[in-house]
């Protein structure tokens, strides 16, 4: 560069003598060259695989080729803001570093690529969406989750999981905390609270989910039909407001069923009725129901249940074959067991019921061997070990079998009693004893339901008159029916012929049959006499929730079974038995350990000073480890909130 400038110096001082004048401005094209090696110099500066003084040494035209260069070294820092700037939006918004590209890029795909990104709508919508939902996930702490879905490390089917083991992870730490410090904090009240307000929780559930069910259907419009001209032509909605306001309607309702079904179906989808009321109210052909369901099936015919099954698409056939079998009305003639009991029902113990069939011809039976009613094992324990083939899993009681109220309780009304006899289908001592443990019962557990049951039609009558006279003379009683009026735990009293289905807290039985005047026990008791009354014992005894108290003139030695005697009457000696014994098969309180886990734990809680049964339960289902409440050392409830 010293040189160019010498160079020019000494072509101006020649050039003002007369002898160079010949010598032109060489001013320009020297600062012109300056300028190339300028730029010569600011390209060889530049970082990277170029060589321009190489490409200059080889060029036939290097100030060409320096012109050309420096054009491209503008073009190029240009481009190199631009992919600046974009690799710093990369960076922001999606976190993307460009520089983990690598070197073997190939640039002529990539640009491809990504004009066929920019070209994607959609697809910026839904990576739109991906960022959006992993920066929530990141809000919540769960960048890790997002990133082995979108790294593809766990199948996409298990992601589910993985968010259930991540957060039911999540909850252990924060309750537990490692050793279980915050768990630690809380006594009885906190999670007897706790539990309340799940129970309240889940109850308001049930309701919500009900009532958006109804509300969804009464969304539903059925047709409009006729509405204009003669009655007789009306359809559908039409009929049914054209009925609705007539004081008295005067369309049979066999012809409003046939005439306005598609729209009584749409108002009321669900129609429970009678195998005998859709033969008499529902045409042939007129309706047809998606779903029909036949509840207590044991009782029912099949005869009488093709009416129902030809006006369903499908059907669900629901009951026990160890229950109650078909009754009918019209055999009482052919039925003579000696005994005046005035039940009005005979039974054909030949009779096969839709369930029957059904056990017969269904592939699919599923069975309920869970036993959710009775809440002590006393109340199934009988019917499990004599009707069950011991199959039903019973859930064990939680308390004590001398409770007062759970269980089996037999009350016996003493034989030399001057009350206490059998007469005309009768027995007025038990009766009076059934009255006085309901009263007692309504006074003591006002919150509990109560249902009375009799073994034959006229001692079921003598109950309710003398209840009826009670009713009116005692208002704690009157309060008491009044309470649970009108509700599904409504107080009752049952002909054991009409008791199936039913469930109550409490369910009072009066045996009737007893000693005579003579003092003997005729070997005559009813319907239980019959083959079939072992499953008429079955439903009797399997009524209770809570308490079934057995009030009986009998000993279970006054029942004299033969080689001639039914399966009835010797299920009914051996329920005599059970009940004037206490209620009692297997012991609950405990059984032998089949873990040596089991044993650790049992001997840290001993060692912490509580006592610590194994097994607790009965028949299938156990609970490894049990702890009797009533057994606790005082220093335990003193120092600890149970």
């Amino acid at each position: 560069m010293l040189t160019l400038i010498d160079a020019r110096e000494t072509f101006d001082t020649r050039r003002r003598k007369p002898e160079f004048g010949w010598v032109g401005d060489v001013a320009q094209p020297l600062r012109t060259l300056q300028d190339c090696l300028n730029e010569t110099d600011a390209l060889c500066a530049i970082a990277g695989p170029i060589d321009v003084r190489a490409l200059l040494a080889k060029s036939d035209a290097p100030a060409a080729l320096v012109s050309s260069l420096a054009q491209a070294s503008s073009d190029l820092s240009r481009t190199l803001e631009v992919w600046d700037r974009a690799a710093d939006a990369l960076w922001d918004v999606a976190e993307f570093d460009v520089d983990d590209i690598g070197e073997g890029l190939n640039w002529k795909k990539t640009s491809s690529a990504f004009t066929a990104l920019s070209k994607d709508s959609g697809g910026a919508g839904l990576a739109a969406d991906l960022l959006k939902y992993r920066a929530t996930l990141a809000l919540h702490q769960l960048s890790a989750f997002a990133d082995a879905a979108t790294s593809r490390e766990v199948p996409p089917e298990q992601l589910d999981d993985i968010y259930e083991l991540v957060a039911i992870s999540s909850l252990l730490r924060s309750y537990l905390g490692g050793e279980g410090q915050e768990l630690g904090r809380l006594g009885s009240l906190s999670l007897d609270a706790a539990r309340q307000s799940f129970k309240r929780v889940d109850k308001e559930l049930h309701k919500l989910e009900a009532a958006a069910i109804v509300a969804t259907r009464l969304k539903d419009r059925g047709p409009r039909g006729i509405s204009h001209g003669p009655r007789a032509t009306h359809t559908e909605l039409g009929l049914l407001e054209h009925e609705v306001e007539l004081k008295r309607p005067r369309t049979p309702l066999r012809d409003v069923a046939h005439r306005a079904g598609e729209a009584l179906q749409a108002l009321k989808p669900v129609w429970m009725m009678s195998p005998t009321s859709i033969a008499q109210f529902i045409r042939p052909g007129s309706l047809k129901f998606d779903l029909l369901i036949v509840d207590e099936a044991s009782q029912m015919r099949p005869e009488f249940s093709v009416s129902c099954i030809m006006r369903a698409d499908q059907f669900v056939v629901v009951g026990d074959a160890n229950q109650l079998p078909p009754s009918d009305h019209f055999q009482v003639a052919s039925i003579d067991d000696g005994d005046d009991n005035g039940d009005g029902i005979g039974v054909d113990e030949n009779t096969e019921s839709i369930l029957d069939l059904a056990n017969q011809r269904f592939r699919s039976k599923p069975r309920l061997r869970w036993h959710y009613r009775s809440q002590h094992e006393s109340l199934i324990q009988f019917s499990n070990r004599n009707f069950y083939d011991r199959d039903l899993v019973v859930f064990p009681s939680p308390l004590a079998n001398d409770d007062p109220l759970l269980g089996v309780k037999c009350v016996y009304a003493p034989s030399f009693h001057p009350d206490t006899i059998y007469e005309s289908s009768i027995n007025q001592r038990e009766a009076e004893l059934v009255i006085e443990q309901a009263f007692a019962l309504m006074q003591t557990h006002p919150e509990r339901s109560i249902g009375i049951v009799a073994m034959n039609s006229k001692q079921t009558e003598l109950i309710q008159n003398e209840f009826e006279r009670l009713i009116v003379e005692e208002e704690r009683v009157r309060r008491y029916v009044e309470a649970f009026a009108d509700t599904i735990d409504e107080f009752f009293i049952k002909n054991l012929e009409n008791v199936q289905g039913d469930e109550r807290d409490i369910i009072l039985i009066s045996s009737v049959y007893g000693p005579g005047k003579d003092g003997k026990v005729r070997q005559n008791f009813g319907l239980m006499n019959r083959e079939v009354g072992w499953r008429r014992l079955n439903v009797l005894v399997t009524r209770a929730k809570m308490s079934c108290r057995l009030i009986t003139s009998l000993r279970p030695d006054d029942v004299k079974v033969t080689d001639n005697s039914s399966r009835g009457v010797i299920a009914f000696k051996s329920y005599l038995t059970y009940a004037h014994g206490g209620a009692h098969y297997d012991d609950a309180s405990g059984g032998e350990t089949d873990s040596d886990f089991e044993i650790f734990v049992a001997d840290a809680l001993r060692g912490a000073g509580y006592e610590v049964v194994y097994q607790v339960g009965v028949e299938n289902f156990r609970i490894d480890l049990g702890c009797p409440a009533r057994k606790l050392p005082n220093r335990l409830h003193r120092g600890r909130r149970m």
